[in-house]
């Protein structure tokens, strides 16, 4: 996106420098003022975890933080992230840059700009960059089609990503690369490379290993936290089930041509079950008809009623929630007792089950089953959980604390990964034992294949190639191991995926570019550019490090640790 306002501020953004400048020198400033100094909270206050006028304190402001970066993420990528750490991460960086928006007076956009803004996202073009209207249009139904979003949250969220970018970009700043730095690192990138690779097979590495009683006591005491149970939630669920509204929904009996409609949009369903009767026939090869409407109506039908039968179990779920928190219904009351006798539900105790875990035999998805573990304080039902049956809600029963179980509860696991360590370490002395072995042999002319046979190491020769055009099956991460060697030394060994592997340099050349060079006066304004977000992200990752260091005295060494 290119707008009037950003070509201000990279042609003519001193100013803006200047006050990004003094805002994040204030608050480093004020983030390692001593408590005595009066900007600290009095000791009679209610501790606040501020941030940028957020309490990371409150659940609710929370969620709302992350549920902004999950809009964000799904309309900037096309996906929709669920990982919290990672949302969260994003929206304290999110939060961050708005706060140094609002500092500084980075407008709001306009709607023209907010629109030219919609149009970049690569997200929504086609193949030539242009603008897909048809690929917004599919975004703006499957907005709609989720309910955990809304169209005003994305135009809120598009109206922040649009400030935030101005602000990143000032951040990044001009970039710079010395000469001297960008011409070493094009000599690096147009040498050309032989080499030889051997690999070891860690997998088939079975060595004999006995474990001592007292060493495993003692890994085990070091490593304790490992094997902590989380906390777990004890939960009912009140089940909605399709089964109990097919009668009502088949009540609606709909005519012919919603039925046609419902099978033209859904037909591939409909196809796929008809051909389940075919397989193994002996047409399987030829090519399959179509199901008709005819064909499928029963099958059309029955699906119509179930899924309005799901619509109607959903807005029963949503109803009894209603009930429950407009009348303040306890829980384990003879009033809500009555309450789910009469809406017909059904109730299943949960086996109990840690965050982001899923208990078995239940169908309730993840998120919703996590939603237990956030409820407000005095509240013990979730909101109405839409599943693959209908909908539920759930009632938290209690909490089991965390706790650090017994090695002898879990022995088998701890002398599992002892085992394991014990296993790597031994791989690790045979990798050092080969690379001794074969330096010594390389001495005597013995070819580096084979020496690496005696060990029936597979071997691999790659010829001619450079850093930015590796041959195909070489290890990119083997790369670096070629920057420090000499033509006919060998590479300590390098474990990866699960193999070791040793990298021999047969020869290296390197290219002729003179210090002078106009490619190398490129390259370093290449190389710039390309470091201009990790600048952002460096400065934005520190800011929040001291934001947070305000309400968590205890996080203040490590903000400060850089400095």
């Amino acid at each position: 996106m290119i707008t009037w306002i950003q070509r201000v501020f990279q042609r003519h953004n001193k100013w803006l420098f200047s006050l990004l400048l003094i805002v994040i020198i204030v608050a480093f400033v004020l983030t390692i003022t001593p408590a005595g100094s009066g900007l600290s909270q009095g000791e009679g206050k209610a501790r606040q975890d501020n941030f940028f006028g957020v309490n990371l304190a409150s659940e609710s402001e929370v969620r709302a933080l992350v549920l902004d970066a999950q809009v964000s993420t799904w309309f900037n990528t096309g996906n929709q992230v669920t990982q919290f750490n990672y949302l969260l991460d994003l929206a304290l960086n999110r939060t961050a840059l708005l706060a140094l928006a609002d500092e500084i007076g980075v407008p709001t956009p306009s709607e023209s700009q907010l629109e030219e803004h919609i149009r970049a996202n690569p997200k929504f073009a086609n193949a030539d960059g242009s603008f897909n209207s048809q690929s917004y249009e599919g975004f703006r139904e499957s907005l709609r089609a989720d309910t955990r979003f809304s169209e005003a949250m994305v135009h809120k969220a598009m109206i922040e990503d649009y400030r935030i970018q101005i602000v990143s970009e000032a951040l990044a700043g001009p970039g710079y690369v010395q000469m001297k730095e960008a011409r070493e690192m094009l000599l690096s990138e147009q040498t050309n490379w032989s080499v030889e690779v051997a690999t070891l097979d860690y997998q088939s590495f079975e060595p004999e290993i006995e474990i001592e009683e007292e060493k495993l006591q003692e890994f085990y005491e070091s490593n304790q936290t490992d094997y902590e149970e989380p906390p777990k939630a004890k939960a009912t669920a009140i089940h909605f089930t399709i089964a109990n509204f097919r009668d009502a929904a088949a009540e609606e009996q709909p005519d012919e041509a919603t039925l046609v409609d419902y099978f033209q949009k859904n037909k591939a369903r409909f196809d796929n079950q008809s051909n389940i009767s075919t397989l193994g026939s002996e047409d399987e090869d030829e090519e399959k008809a179509e199901i008709t409407f005819a064909e499928a109506r029963a099958q059309v039908e029955r699906a119509w009623i179930d899924e309005k039968a799901k619509t109607l179990a959903e807005a029963e779920a949503f109803s009894f929630t209603e009930q429950l928190y407009e009348n303040s219904v306890a829980q384990s009351s003879p009033q809500m007792e009555e309450l789910i006798r009469l809406t017909g539900a059904e109730k299943a105790t949960l086996e109990p089950y840690a965050q982001n875990r899923r208990p078995a035999g239940t169908f309730i998805p993840l998120t919703g089953l996590n939603q237990i573990f956030n409820l407000p304080v005095g509240r013990y039902f979730t909101d109405a959980l839409s599943n693959p049956d209908g909908a539920s809600v759930l009632f938290l029963d209690g909490m089991i604390d965390a706790r650090i179980p017994e090695l002898t509860e879990v022995r088998e696991k701890v002398e599992a990964d002892y085992r394991e360590i014990l296993r790597k370490e031994l791989f690790i002395a045979k990798g050092e034992e080969i690379q001794e072995r074969i330096d010594t042999g390389l001495d005597t002319d013995q070819s580096f294949q084979e020496l690496a046979e005696i060990d029936e190491m597979e071997t691999a020769a790659f010829e001619d190639f450079t850093s930015k055009d590796p041959p195909s099956g070489f290890n990119r991460a083997l790369l670096t191991q070629n920057e420090n060697l000499e033509p006919g030394q060998i590479s300590p060994m390098v474990f990866l995926q699960n193999k070791g592997h040793f990298v021999y340099l047969k020869n290296k050349e390197l290219p002729d570019i003179p210090t002078d060079s106009s490619e190398i006066e490129d390259y370093a304004k290449s190389l710039a550019q390309s470091v201009l977000p990790a600048n952002s992200y460096a400065l934005v990752s520190e800011i929040v490090a001291r934001e947070r260091a305000k309400s968590n005295p205890e996080d203040e060494n490590a903000a400060n640790s850089g400095n």
